[in-house]
C-alpha cells in the first residue's frame, strides 16, 4: 500500500508543477492577449481573454488544493499513515 501512496503523491506533485508553469503561461498569454484585443489585433475577441482569464484562475486554483490533496494523502493514507 505505501508504494501505492508514493506513486499517487508523486503524480500529485508532478502535477502540481505542471499547474504552475501553466498559471504562469495562461496569465502572460491573458495579458498579451487583452493588449491584442484592445488594440484590434489579430481578429482577438473579448471571448478569447475572458476564456484565458478563466484557465488561468482554474490552473491557479488546482495550485492551491493538489498540495492540500496531497497532505491528506500523505496524512491518512495506508494502515497508519504514508510512514510505515
Amino acid at each position: 500500500m505505501n508504494t501505492l501512496i508514493i506513486i499517487i503523491v508523486t503524480m500529485l506533485s508532478l502535477l502540481t508543477v505542471v499547474c504552475a508553469l501553466l498559471t504562469k503561461l495562461l496569465s502572460v498569454l491573458t495579458v498579451v492577449g487583452a493588449a491584442c484585443w484592445l488594440l484590434g489585433l489579430f481578429g482577438i475577441t473579448s471571448m478569447t481573454v475572458v476564456w484565458l482569464f478563466v484557465g488561468t484562475i482554474a490552473s491557479g486554483l488546482s495550485i492551491l488544493i493538489l498540495p492540500i490533496l496531497i497532505a491528506v494523502i500523505t496524512e491518512f493514507g495506508g494502515n497508519n499513515g504514508a510512514n510505515n
